[in-house]
């Protein structure tokens, strides 16, 4: 009889080893609404003659190479958990949290905690602050049940819920232009596939008249602007992306 009333006061005492400090919201709290899903595109392209800038080029010479790329960014879609779960259950993705209690432990100030009756029945859940930020390492508490109060070390602060976001780059556009020499007293210039290959492919041959190159050309959307030089040879120019706004 002694030994059974014993077992149960140290049943109790373990039921109240952990210090209390939820209770629960009468009015449940919603969380944010989460961003709708975007994309967004944006076009880039690189030169290796910076706009604007004074560039020069002898006979064979590449005067410039162009590489153009559409960059895409989609952010939404599904939410993912950032943390780990230090329980036995993983964290579900794609449920419904709701803010159901108040924890307050004297110091940290009002937080609220998140549960989800898919992640242990509603009885454990995430002390998160006013920005839904882990405000504790110690983040996710008991909040029903016979361990009512039972804390867990998360290991990290910062965002518990994530919104998913995807970038990528595809090259649209790749050339070069080399520098040919003169012709009848035309300039020369050379549309090439690839200025890295041992074996260049031309893909067009332009001649350009002295007087054309020093007002300004456009080949492939990409303006070149000659300029006076006393080298024999030796071509001087700008170059500027006409695609560019």
């Amino acid at each position: 009889m002694k030994l059974t009333i014993l077992l149960m006061f140290m049943t109790i005492l373990q039921g109240c080893a952990y210090s209390v400090y939820t209770k629960k919201l009468e009015n449940p709290v919603e969380r944010k609404e989460r961003p709708e899903a975007k994309s967004e595109e944006k076009y880039l392209s690189i030169i290796d003659c910076t706009t604007g800038a004074k560039c020069t080029a002898s006979i064979g010479d590449t005067i410039f190479v162009v590489n153009r790329y559409i960059y895409k960014n989609e952010v939404g879609g599904q939410e993912k958990i950032v943390p780990r779960s230090p329980t036995s259950q993983q964290f579900p993705e794609n449920s419904l949290w709701m803010g159901t209690h108040l924890y307050n432990d004297g110091k940290s100030g009002d937080l609220i905690v998140f549960t989800t009756p898919d992640y242990h029945h509603g009885g454990i859940g995430i002390i998160l602050d006013s920005n839904e930020k882990m405000a504790t390492t110690e983040a996710l508490v008991q909040v029903d049940g016979r361990k009512i109060g039972r804390r867990w070390n998360i290991n990290q602060r910062g965002d518990f819920f994530a919104t998913p976001s995807n970038s990528n780059s595809t090259n649209i556009d790749s050339w070069a232009l080399r520098y040919g020499g003169t012709d009848n007293k035309n300039l020369i210039f050379e549309i090439i596939k690839s200025n890295e290959s041992k074996v260049t492919e031309i893909l067009q041959r332009i001649n350009i008249t002295e007087n054309d190159f020093s007002q300004g050309i456009t080949i492939r959307d990409v303006k070149i602007k000659g300029r006076q030089t006393k080298e024999i040879g030796v071509i001087e120019y700008t170059v500027t992306d006409t695609l560019l706004k």
